[in-house]
């Protein structure tokens, strides 16, 4: 299942893109679900049970009735108020800090905020006064689904939403 947000008629909702269409689960929602599908956060926090109605929507939904993803402008799937980061984790990265300080020895970590985060079609900003050399990279995105601390390990998959 993949959770998308999108923007149609000025309003950005959360949806599911199927194929080549979006389906709004706030259309199909029952009243008691519907604050569930406001948007992305809701969805985590609602757990299971906006999960369980979710896929009860998708698996009911119909094709014909879906919006067409031509028809709307797809956004980030979220908006996190912060992102923690991890630096020094692949090989290849590592070798080009050899012999400085932070040689990759340790891990590295640094915060993101959310006006780093854009859409599948939005253009990456940055300003050349500041930017001298831009680095393209591929981000992975762990969203974390429950609360916790000090999860053991063999735990930590549950904690995970997507």
């Amino acid at each position: 299942m993949r959770i998308v947000n999108f923007v149609i008629d000025g309003v950005t909702r959360f949806g599911v893109l199927r194929d080549e269409s979006i389906i709004d689960p706030l259309r199909a929602a029952a009243d008691e679900e519907r604050a569930w599908f406001a948007d992305t956060v809701s969805f985590i926090r609602a757990g299971a049970p906006a999960r369980q109605a979710l896929d009860k929507i998708v698996s009911q939904s119909d094709p014909k009735a879906n919006l067409k993803l031509r028809d709307v402008k797809l956004t980030a799937p979220m908006m996190p108020s912060t992102i923690l980061c991890s630096g020094s984790n692949y090989r290849a990265h590592n070798a080009e800090k050899a012999n400085t300080a932070i040689s990759g020895k340790e891990p590295e970590f640094f915060i993101k905020t959310s006006d780093c985060v854009i859409g599948p079609d939005d253009a990456i900003l940055y300003d050349a006064a500041l930017s001298k050399k831009i680095d393209c990279e591929t981000e992975l995105a762990v969203v974390i689904g429950n609360p916790g601390r000090h999860i053991p390990g063999e735990r930590a998959p549950a904690q995970v939403c997507g």
